[in-house]
């Protein structure tokens, strides 16, 4: 994480990993450098942030051993799908949010920190807003959609499903997990 415990005991004001983070990247600003974070290869397939930004990451569309579907606008549908699991299911918080993907998922006309409670409830409430995401992963994997896992050095696309039975993991939910592989794999290739 980004919080430093130092800086909050010399600046209390600074008590958040947000205000801190955006302390830093406006002194590094202001010093003329450009800040940049690369998070996608270091964060859960359905974390919160891939959850509440589908547009950041990439998906696939996957039954069983196949996957159906790995469009470049595939988050799309995604969203679409976020919020008919709202519809469903409920925000857990009692905010107006818009109805319409191309709205609610656009941080210039909706804020990321409403859609995140939202989505998932308070920042304090740990739990809940852990077993609201849960319940939609749940949706979304029935569903068959994933984001895809972080594809290191080329090629990229050409992803196939490893139908090993050591590929293979039952979470705790009695979800089926299937690892990835690259069906044309260069020397560095990985998933």
């Amino acid at each position: 994480e980004f919080y430093d415990e130092e800086l909050a005991r010399a600046f209390p004001h600074l008590n958040t990993v947000e205000k801190q983070l955006k302390v830093v990247c406006n002194l590094l600003h202001l010093t003329g450098k450009t800040v940049g974070m690369d998070v996608i290869p270091h964060t859960d397939r359905y974390s919160e942030i891939a959850l509440a930004n589908p547009h950041f990451f990439e998906w696939l569309q996957r039954k069983e051993f196949e996957i159906i579907n790995h469009d470049a606008n595939l988050h799309e549908k995604v969203q679409e799908r976020i919020l008919v699991f709202l519809q469903q299911f409920g925000a857990v918080v009692d905010i107006e949010y818009p109805k319409e993907p191309e709205v609610f998922f656009n941080n210039q006309l909706f804020p990321e920190e409403k859609r995140l409670q939202i989505l998932f409830g308070e920042k304090s409430n740990l739990w809940g807003r852990n077993k609201k995401r849960n319940q939609l992963i749940s949706f979304l994997f029935n569903e068959g959609y994933e984001p895809v896992p972080a594809t290191m050095a080329p090629p990229y696309r050409g992803l196939a499903v490893d139908k090993r039975e050591e590929a293979k993991t039952i979470d705790e939910d009695g979800r089926v997990w299937r690892d990835y592989t690259i069906s044309k794999p260069e020397a560095m290739s990985r998933v």
